[in-house]
């Protein structure tokens, strides 16, 4: 009787041999830390500048305002330019619009989306298009500005 019953668990006993193998197997190749034990650091995250454009719609006058492209100061953080350019549009033209801004790695890239999101106002919306130049004045971290 006691053979039947070990003949009965040996199945399980061998699943759980060959799940045990298996997890222990695939371990070192999971980030567990096997990088550390062998004494290679994983890089530090490094500060890269970025490059911002703002624009705000304003419907009932069928104008998008638009902000100058902006050079952000090296961080490892995306700048955040929407609540300052909020403020200028308000204050400026007394518009109360919810501007939108794009983050590039390039300033090729945010003149780019810029040149495209201006067509795509004019073609499809029917929109004028106002070029501010605003470069992010008040907002820690703007260095520089370019207008296209």
């Amino acid at each position: 009787m006691e053979g039947a019953q070990f003949m009965r668990k040996l199945p399980l006993a061998i699943f759980g041999m060959a799940f045990l193998y298996a997890s222990q197997a695939s371990a070192g190749t999971m980030g567990n830390g096997a990088a550390q034990r062998s004494g290679i650091a994983p890089a530090p995250p490094e500060a890269k500048a970025h490059y911002s454009v703002c624009w705000g719609q304003w419907p009932r006058t069928s104008t998008a305002y638009f902000s100058a492209v902006i050079t952000s100061a090296p961080s490892l953080q995306n700048p955040s330019f929407e609540a300052a350019f909020r403020s200028y549009l308000h204050n400026t033209f007394g518009i109360g619009a919810a501007p939108q801004c794009y983050i590039a790695r390039s300033m090729d890239d945010a003149v780019a989306a810029m040149k495209k999101q201006e067509s795509s106002f004019v073609d499809l919306q029917k929109l004028k298009i106002v070029e501010t130049n605003w470069a992010g004045a008040g907002v820690p971290g703007a260095a520089s500005s370019h207008t296209d």
